[in-house]
């Protein structure tokens, strides 16, 4: 939207640097590999670098596949594809239009399971809080190829100890030293086993939400990630650690002219 604008806001005389997909974040390709190499699973990823390459990928990984762009978020570029003909449709059409070319690229196992996501703070290599969610549903779906639009509108935390310990093992296997904000997003495979999609060093869009839901629904600002940074940021110390900040079986619910609603157990708050 700002990049459509750009002449509007040169005439108010604001210089607009607006970064390039391949300039956010490592491509999505070197992040799998560096993961799988540490033992956290990941998807089989094969990078494009030819049209036999798509070819290949059918023949070695099956059907149907998950084709995306390298980098950038929000599942850009991202296409379910049950054949070589429709990702190399697919790529044409992008490549027509000007969004991406061949190698901009890469394929991957179809993981047709849950939805995961991993929230942390860690302070100085040391893990101080986490949590850890489902989504459930994205808004404006129907308009979607995918069906992802960024986002969730609903929600649930899930306490799972085989998705938290490997969304932490994910964030350890990148850094020796992991300090501040970092998100993990997984999918189930076909047999519920967790696989890592994405990591950043930083956290979810709506990790303040769901901390300020929290802290308001138990009366306990601890519940809130932000509130742990700010705690950090003045030199102190928390009296815990490794902290499953918003326990399992909590709904959040966001809808365009609705607000935010949080909801267990058929008790509900109005969050905004």
């Amino acid at each position: 939207v700002v990049a459509e604008k750009r002449e509007l806001f040169e005439e108010m005389g604001v210089k607009l640097y607006l970064p390039k997909p391949e300039e956010i974040g490592p491509p999505k390709d070197y992040v799998a590999a560096r993961l799988s190499s540490r033992g956290v699973r990941v998807p089989e990823t094969i990078r494009l670098t030819s049209w036999e390459d798509i070819d290949r990928a059918f023949k070695e990984l099956g059907a149907p596949l998950w084709i995306r762009a390298r980098t950038g978020a929000g599942g850009r570029l991202s296409l379910k594809v049950s054949s070589a003909e429709e990702a190399k449709l697919w790529v044409k059409l992008n490549a027509a239009q000007g969004r991406a070319r061949l190698e901009d690229f890469i394929i991957q196992e179809y993981l047709p399971g849950r939805d995961l996501a991993y929230d942390s703070l860690w302070f100085k290599g040391r893990l101080i809080a986490y949590y850890c969610r489902e989504r459930l549903e994205y808004p404006f779906r129907h308009i979607s190829l995918t069906g992802l639009t960024g986002t969730p509108t609903v929600a649930r935390t899930i306490d799972d100890p085989e998705v938290c310990a490997t969304g932490r093992k994910a964030v350890e296997a990148l850094t020796d030293r992991p300090h501040g904000f970092y998100s993990v997003d997984l999918k189930e495979d076909s047999d519920g086993q967790p696989a890592v999609t994405e990591v950043d060093g930083k956290w979810h869009t709506t990790a303040p939400l769901w901390g300020l839901a929290l802290s308001r629904a138990l009366g306990d600002p601890s519940r809130n990630l932000a509130y742990l940074y700010l705690r950090l940021g003045y030199g102190e110390n928390p009296d815990f650690f490794e902290k499953l900040v918003i326990p399992p079986g909590y709904y959040l619910v966001r809808q365009l002219d609705v607000g935010v609603l949080l909801l267990r157990k058929g008790k509900v708050w109005r969050v905004v």
